[in-house]
């Protein structure tokens, strides 16, 4: 059993060491943003305009990178996360 449990602990302590090379680029990096999509409760371009001011707005104020999308309908959006 203890034999179980040291092989056990090595594994995932070499699985730990290997996961952060291999992971993708940290969340809301220019090359993996944060993904917001807004369902077309309205008009479109209304929503395209407003959440492009958001971005902007969200940008600014935490340092991060986002994209937006406004999907052609609310199973769309589901469907996307």
């Amino acid at each position: 059993m203890k034999l179980f449990r040291r092989s056990l602990t090595a594994l995932l302590a070499l699985t730990l060491s290997i996961v952060p090379a291999i992971a993708e680029d940290k969340l809301g990096s220019e090359d993996n943003p944060i993904k917001i999509f807004f369902t077309p409760s309205v008009d479109a371009s209304t929503i395209t305009k407003n959440s492009s001011d958001f971005i902007k707005y969200m940008e600014k104020e935490t340092g991060l990178y986002f994209k937006s999308a406004v999907p052609s309908n609310y199973i769309a959006v589901v469907e996307a996360f």
